[in-house]
């Protein structure tokens, strides 16, 4: 079943609307370059402007991320749109009324779902602030101090200005439903009323429950959730809508209409579990948050969130970031994240919020926006580790029956990761933790899972060549970004002896950032110059900390492999000196590097 407009219509919305006033009327700005016009890229992330328009033909073409064509692929790219949507949302701001364009009956009833929802969404809305601040809705959001904006926060996000804050009465949205010449049954297939088996009553859904309205990824309302306010209610905490031809829970992340934007931009999305969690980052000015809707992150929501990461044209670079509780449920949606999604495990982490924290709701209530902010940035780890530090916790690694035991679970997650670089750093925690040497870890796994056999020689290659990689990546940043780069050199204490393949060229470009005087004549100085490191301009501070944490990591990974190497020559009868001459060298690499 499909939708087809009529070929007018589409041609009369592509002749009524400009691509570059479109764009500038979303503050893009454009520079004429001859019959064209440059700027920004709005589909991917560039500091240099790559984007042009020709008014002419009213196409655009991009030579950074290499898309182009007419209005409607440009907003199907910038906006995660289908074509049908595409059509919807031009039509709707060239005020063109497509009304009689060809439509199968399916399409006809989904619309009028669509219109059921959005009526109910407004009447939910208008109820909720009509009520008084003392009415347990609004008393519910004042206790978690998401009513109104905090006093010079900075920011301006409450249910005062969400728009998909609701509170549903006991009665009265069938009534005005029916009014609005639906059907009862419609009303039903859209999820707003069921009726009782028993007695054959049909009754509203959501009855004196304080409401979160779900969009699609258009924004488009299509579900309901909502929290009882009465203890005499006997049903759940949370009340979701069941599934219908708009909603399926699997496929849906509340939210994600007002954060795609700047998931796409910063290439980054934080995953909560409850709707005040989404609430309360989102009034600390954290934009690209989503939450699941009464079910577990799942691979549908992951294959969501990589369609973002594909449009930002910087995948690799993506990140997830679940933000669980500190409880036994929250370890335990973490695992389940981590068994059903392994697929995007190498590029996820979790941040866990331990002791009074709760969840990030209750620890910006009781510890303030900074603390929220704090935990966020700090209290990350990768959700491989994340996993191994759980599972370590069920065995006692102090006996050879809790070693194996646990080197066999290790294992297992082991095998998912394919980069040598990272694998080898994971079997050096498993090490660290276990007591047991990286040499007799690294050979029980390779003879037990195929999937991980790096030998020695694999391994010492590229190690080498992420030293290499990482050196000239971080002298390119440099010559680039010197302003920003310059503090963490004295921050990190980084010299000329952190470089060990390309020294001599640290020192000329060192010498003439110091001097000023950029050599833009030399072949290498050039080649870096022109070395894309994608930092996006909105993350670029970030972005080039995490790349200065990593060249000093990949270095001392590098020599931390060295040391290690002579710790597992030593023997019983080895002389205890020696031991602690390796231990304070270990020490002594950490303080180096900051680690």
């Amino acid at each position: 079943m499909t939708l087809m407009y009529a070929k007018a219509d589409i041609e009369l919305i592509r002749s009524k609307v400009d691509i570059l006033t479109f764009l500038e009327a979303r503050g893009i700005q454009f520079r004429q370059s001859g019959t064209r016009f440059m700027g920004l890229c709005p589909i991917h992330n560039e500091r240099s402007p790559s984007f042009n328009v020709n008014p002419m033909t009213n196409t655009y073409h991009c030579f950074g991320c290499g898309s182009g064509g007419d209005i409607f692929s440009l907003v199907q790219a910038m906006d995660q749109l289908s074509f049908t949507g595409a059509i919807q949302e031009l039509a709707e701001y060239a005020n063109v009324d497509i009304q009689n364009a060809e439509e199968d009956e399916d399409f006809k009833a989904k619309q009028r779902l669509f219109q059921i929802c959005d009526l109910a969404a407004v009447w939910f809305r208008q109820n909720f602030l009509a009520l008084p601040d003392e009415h347990p809705a609004k008393q519910n959001l004042a206790a978690r101090d998401l009513l109104y904006p905090r006093e010079n926060s900075g920011y301006n996000y409450s249910a005062g200005t969400d728009k998909t804050i609701g509170y549903a009465p006991r009665e009265g949205l069938i009534k005005l439903l029916l009014q609005q010449k639906f059907s009862l049954e419609e009303i039903k297939t859209a999820g707003l009323a069921k009726t009782h088996e028993e007695t054959n009553v049909t009754r509203e859904q959501f009855r004196n429950r304080l409401i979160w309205t779900v969009t699609d990824i258009q924004g488009r309302p299509i579900g309901f959730s909502g929290r009882k306010l009465s203890d005499d209610d006997l049903g759940p905490k949370y009340l979701n809508s069941p599934q219908t031809p708009l909603y399926n829970k699997s496929k849906t992340l509340l939210g994600l209409a007002a954060a795609k934007k700047e998931i796409v931009t910063k290439q980054e999305v934080y995953v909560v579990e409850g709707q005040t969690d989404v609430m309360a980052l989102r009034a600390i000015g954290v934009n690209n948050v989503v939450a699941t809707c009464g079910t577990a992150f799942g691979t549908d929501h992951a294959s969501m969130l990589s369609h973002l990461s594909s449009i930002g044209k910087e995948s690799e670079h993506f990140r997830i970031i679940f933000c669980f509780d500190g409880d036994a449920a929250g370890v335990k949606a973490a695992k389940s994240v981590f068994e059903k999604n392994k697929s995007i495990q190498l590029n996820s982490f979790v941040v866990k919020l331990d002791g009074e924290a709760g969840d990030p709701c209750d620890l910006r209530l009781h510890f303030g926006d900074d603390a929220l902010r704090e935990a966020l940035a700090t209290k990350q780890v990768s959700i491989i580790e994340f996993i191994l530090k759980e599972e370590i916790k069920l065995w006692k690694v102090t006996t050879p029956e809790g070693q194996s035991g646990y080197i066999r679970k290790a294992k297992e997650i082991l095998s998912l990761i394919s980069d040598p670089i990272q694998y080898s750093s994971y079997l050096r925690k498993v090490s660290f933790w276990t007591g047991i040497s990286y040499d007799e870890i690294s050979a029980t796994v390779r003879q037990n899972n195929r999937n991980v056999a790096i030998d020695e020689s694999q391994r010492a290659v590229a190690e080498a060549n992420q030293i290499d990689n990482m050196e000239i990546k971080f002298l390119a940043a440099y010559l680039q970004y010197p302003k920003e780069i310059s503090p963490l050199l004295e921050k990190f204490s980084i010299t000329l002896e952190f470089f060990v393949d390309h020294r001599e060229l640290a020192e000329t470009i060192f010498s003439q950032i110091e001097l000023d005087e950029i050599n833009y004549n030399d072949p290498q100085i050039s080649r870096l110059l022109h070395l894309d490191i994608k930092v996006a301009e909105e993350r670029k501070d970030a972005i080039l900390l995490s790349l200065v944490k990593s060249f000093l990591k990949a270095l001392y990974s590098n020599e931390l492999n060295k040391v290690n190497a002579r710790m597992t020559q030593l023997t019983p009868e080895s002389d205890e000196g020696l031991l602690e001459e390796i231990m304070m060298e270990q020490f002594k690499l950490k303080q180096k590097y900051s680690i």
